[in-house]
């Protein structure tokens, strides 16, 4: 009881960033200068997801994403609450979980809301483009052997874009997936390192809708990556593309790809993004 007592959470804030790759790095370190927010002890493998728990999508086990005890772990106690409220005067002290990839996988709104119906979403938004691109740079420099690469010419990647039989299938699994059911053995192979996964996690308006029926409207926030990089003083573009530049024809194939899903991320939100005229 002691240590369910130590890890009990009054105030959490979720950073949901929609697409890899989104700035989150970013925007997580400027939250973390607030005196009334504090962050997640997070991944220790590599330094982007020292932010980032990957509960949801299984770092304990498939048979282990839907525990309320397990993902507070991840989180500060209640001395770090009390330090903040009644030594530093802090109104009222939040911490967050800036994982980009729950917002990617269609079963985690429910999971959510289940263990911290209250809390507030963040919603980053950058055009699912070039964040496909950066989300390739970042998983090859991680060391994952991936079987496509977009600055080939698109034909070259028209196969991966493809939906396969095995594909179709993690995603049905996925969406069907109940709280406190296992998660698909063949799950990380298949996210991790398919192009087809990447281009789902890109379509955001069908990413969004299971948090609109689970969460108030009220208790998310969107916000465009252009803008915060445009209008935040002190903030870097965090891709690193190393030389490396996407093929001019991938980059038109997967403008034309995403038009659709992006035209209906535009009406859900009320919102035109215009991101095939910003970021070059």
């Amino acid at each position: 009881m002691a240590s369910n007592y130590m890890l009990l959470l009054c105030g959490k804030l979720s950073l949901v960033f929609l697409g890899p790759k989104a700035g989150t790095t970013s925007l997580a370190n400027r939250l973390k200068d607030h005196p009334g927010l504090s962050g997640i002890d997070g991944l220790p493998w590599h330094e982007a997801l020292s932010k980032e728990s990957h509960y949801f999508n299984g770092v304990f086990g498939r048979s282990h994403a839907s525990s309320a005890l397990l993902y507070k772990s991840f989180f500060p106690t209640v001395l770090c609450k009390w330090w903040s409220e009644y030594i530093r005067g802090v109104k009222k002290w939040m911490c967050f979980d800036a994982c980009p990839v729950t917002a990617c996988l269609p079963y985690t709104a429910k999971r959510m809301r289940a263990l911290t119906p209250d809390a507030k979403l963040i919603f980053m938004l950058r055009d699912p483009v070039h964040c496909i691109f950066s989300a390739e740079l970042m998983i090859s420099n991680m060391g994952m052997p991936l079987a496509w690469s977009l600055s080939d010419p698109a034909t070259q990647i028209q196969a991966h874009v493809k939906e396969q039989e095995d594909d179709a299938q993690l995603w049905k699994d996925l969406k069907d997936l109940q709280p406190g059911e296992s998660l698909p053995a063949n799950m990380p192979e298949l996210f991790y390192t398919r192009l087809n996964s990447l281009l789902m996690c890109g379509c955001y308006a069908d990413r969004i809708q299971p948090f609109l029926q689970e969460f108030p409207r009220s208790s998310m926030m969107f916000i465009d990556f252009n803008e915060f990089i445009n209008n935040t003083d002190g903030v870097v573009r965090e891709t690193d593309y190393r030389g490396r530049r996407m093929h001019p024809s991938v980059k038109q194939y997967l403008t034309q790809y995403f038009r659709r899903s992006n035209s209906m991320l535009y009406s859900l939100l009320g919102r035109d993004f215009q991101w095939a005229d910003l970021e070059q």
